[in-house]
């Protein structure tokens, strides 16, 4: 038999405000709400912001660096997209 202790997570308290300063929905508990897991990773409710890691809640190491990735290339397409005017 064998007990583990984990502690629990807590979302960071700056959350909010960075919720508010990039425009994204946060969860129930205070995570950057994501959209799905696997067929949008590292999306946000706002185009063009990504998330990963541990701003979604308790992940591990391996979908943390998954979600990185997928963030990284995401911005990277979106860099290569032609430029479009805002919308006024």
């Amino acid at each position: 038999d064998m007990v583990v202790h984990a502690i629990g997570m807590d979302p960071n308290v700056d959350n909010m405000t960075l919720s508010a300063i990039f425009d994204v929905k946060l969860n129930k508990y205070g995570y950057v709400d994501k959209p799905s897991t696997y067929l949008h990773m590292a999306e946000t409710s706002r185009p063009g912001v990504f998330v990963a890691g541990a701003a979604t809640g308790p992940e591990t190491i391996d979908d943390s660096i998954a979600q990185g990735h997928a963030a990284a290339i995401q911005a990277l397409n979106m860099l290569r997209s032609p430029v479009r005017e805002a919308a006024e």
